[in-house]
C-alpha cells in the first residue's frame, strides 16, 4: 500500500486517514490490471502501530479510506506486530467485516499454517490471500525490497511498483 499505491502527505507515518494520496499511475495501473479480470488485494506491514505512531483503529480507518481511493480494492491485510504473529483481514466498515488471525484463530487451518510468518518478507499475509481466494496467477506489487522477498517465500511473480504504474 504505502509507496506501491499511497504516499504519505505528512511524513513517514500515515496518522490520519486523509493523510494519505494516490501515487501518480496507480489508479490507471489498478484498472488497467481490474480489467485482465485481477483481484487486487492489499498486504501491508503496519509497523507505526507497534512503534506507537498510529493506533489499531486509526490504521482501520486509514486502510478504509484508502478502499475509498481505490474502490476495486477487494480486501487489506496487514500485520500490526514486529514479530509478524497477528494479521487483520479487512474489507468493509462494519466490525464484522475484519478477521484477526493469531494463536486463536477464526479459521485454525489458515492461521496454524503462516502462525508467526505475517510480517513480510516472511509468506504470511500473501499466503492467507491466496487460501482465501484461489487464484490461478498471483503477481505481487512493491515497491521495497521485503516486498520482492515476500513474493519470492510466497513462491509468486513479483513486480516493481514503478514498473507496475509505468509500462
Amino acid at each position: 500500500k504505502d509507496g506501491t499505491l499511497v504516499n504519505s502527505t505528512k511524513g513517514k507515518f500515515i496518522g490520519f486517514p486523509w493523510e494519505q494520496e494516490p501515487i501518480p499511475g496507480a489508479i490507471e495501473a489498478l484498472d488497467r490490471f481490474m480489467q485482465d479480470g485481477w483481484i487486487a488485494c492489499v498486504c501491508s506491514n503496519q509497523d507505526g502501530i507497534a512503534a506507537g505512531h498510529k493506533s489499531l483503529e486509526s490504521t482501520f480507518e486509514e486502510m478504509l479510506y484508502c478502499q475509498e481511493l481505490f474502490p476495486k480494492i477487494k480486501e487489506f491485510y496487514f500485520c500490526p506486530d514486529f514479530q509478524g504473529l497477528v494479521c487483520w483481514r479487512l474489507w468493509g466498515t462494519e466490525d464484522d467485516e475484519r478477521i484477526k488471525y493469531d494463536k486463536d484463530p477464526v479459521d485454525y487451518v489458515i492461521s496454524t499454517a503462516v502462525a508467526g510468518q505475517f510480517r513480510k518478507p516472511n509468506p504470511g499475509m500473501i499466503n492467507l490471500a491466496i487460501h482465501i481466494y484461489i487464484p490461478e496467477q498471483v503477481i505481487y506489487v512493491g515497491d521495497m525490497e521485503s516486498d520482492k522477498e515476500a513474493a519470492e517465500n510466497a513462491g509468486v511473480d513479483f513486480l516493481w511498483a514503478e514498473k507496475w504504474r509505468n509500462p
